[in-house]
């Protein structure tokens, strides 16, 4: 009797332990799945192109539609899978970041449905797709990763380095540089001067590369001030500075009111130790380097048909940029002896960061109801004014 019983409990637990093993593997499969889905999305879309600008909306979406209809249903069957081997419940509660994001559903399929067009709003305005099913596969990806991510250092390397190879071509064809034949310089199919200075990079619209620009960019410039690494904070520092000069060279206001939303918050984020806030002045230091070497390369190789926006010109070439970069510099000395003789005081530091965010928000406020003023104001007297620049203009009119 007893040896049966013996026998039951070792036929139980190699039972388990085959089960354990078979949800542990399908487990792994599962984020394996879930790491390519990343990766082939950070690395294929930004890049891919079909012919050359034209139609360029188009390409990327049916690229990232089969990408995410491929991903999400090998990700669904094998969800199912382990859900099936392992009695699968969400037991943790969601987290706050969580809720933001149902919250941004649940609000954005409110706002489509009382729109009123609901049937324009599932794929978006051609071109340009950002409509329901766009919006909700960046959900799923969302919880997909936070849920079943794991090989984050493969995807960020993914990211970061295609993000880095768009970076170096928008810079390039700012100066009138064509290494992936897009313009046809020099050709009968080469474009006007009005769409070079539209298009750029393997993105598309230069919007849509301040866009792309916007969203990765943060990511290196947080890896660098964080990194111990020697190697890994070489590698994150070229790709700032490369970053820095694709901005100042992007000829655009948005990325410029992006940093402006951006660096204060990492100021308070740098703020626990002074060599967190050396790094911080580095990269502010970068930023004001990266000015100079644009404004030297269009210099060298100008494009003639490029005009300026008033905040590029400001950057590229006031003089009050170098007293900037010099107190830049200064303020990294102050923080180097401070970590050197152990006098620092992450509080205070805190309290400047947090002033600093509270004086943009004012400042952002006030310019943002002057121009709602102007618009009303050119309406009202017919001007006919479609100037989205306007609002840059005056902030930089002492130039």
């Amino acid at each position: 009797m007893s040896n049966k019983l013996a026998s039951n409990k070792k036929a139980n637990k190699q039972s388990k332990q085959a089960e354990a093993e078979t949800i542990e593997i399908s487990g792994n499969i599962l984020e394996y799945i879930v790491a390519i889905l990343a990766i082939a999305v950070s690395v294929l879309v930004p890049l891919y192109l079909k012919n050359g600008y034209h139609g360029v909306g188009d390409c990327k979406y049916e690229l990232y539609r089969g990408i995410m209809i491929a991903g999400l249903s090998i990700t669904a069957v094998f969800l199912v899978i382990f859900w099936l081997m392992s009695n699968f419940k969400i037991k943790d509660a969601l987290s706050v970041l969580d809720g933001f994001v149902l919250a941004f559903s649940i609000l954005m399929i409110i706002s489509a449905i009382a729109g009123g067009n609901f049937k324009e709003c599932i794929n978006g305005y051609n071109g340009w797709y950002m409509g329901i099913l766009m919006l909700l596969s960046f959900v799923a990806l969302y919880f997909i990763l936070s849920r079943f991510g794991r090989y984050y250092q493969a995807i960020l390397i993914a990211m970061l380095g295609t993000a880095f190879i768009t970076y170096v071509i928008a810079i390039l064809h700012r100066l009138l540089i064509d290494p992936i034949g897009v313009y046809g310089l020099g050709t009968e199919a080469e474009i006007s001067d009005y769409y070079k200075n539209m298009f750029l990079s393997t993105l598309g619209q230069s919007s849509w590369n301040s866009a792309y620009l916007c969203t990765i960019f943060p990511v290196g410039i947080g890896l660098y001030c964080i990194a111990k690494n020697e190697l890994l904070r070489i590698a994150s520092g070229i790709f700032t500075l490369v970053g820095f000069m694709t901005l100042v060279s992007q000829n655009g206001d948005s990325p410029y009111f992006a940093l402006a939303g951006f660096m204060p918050l990492l100021f308070v984020l740098c703020a626990d130790e002074a060599r967190k806030m050396m790094r911080f002045f580095e990269v502010v230091f970068m930023f004001f380097l990266s000015t100079k070497c644009i404004a030297l390369l269009f210099a060298w190789h100008p494009f003639e048909g490029l005009k300026f926006e008033k905040i590029t010109s400001f950057v590229l070439y006031s003089k009050f940029m170098w007293i900037l970069a010099i107190c830049s510099v200064i303020l990294w000395m102050i923080f180097g002896i401070c970590e050197k003789n152990k006098i620092y005081n992450a509080k205070i530091v805190r309290v400047i960061g947090y002033s600093l965010i509270a004086i943009e928000v004012c400042i952002l406020c006030s310019h943002y109801r002057l121009y709602c003023h102007y618009v009303l104001f050119c309406k009202r007297h017919s001007f006919g004014k479609n100037d989205d620049s306007c609002i840059t203009n005056s902030i930089f009119a002492m130039e």
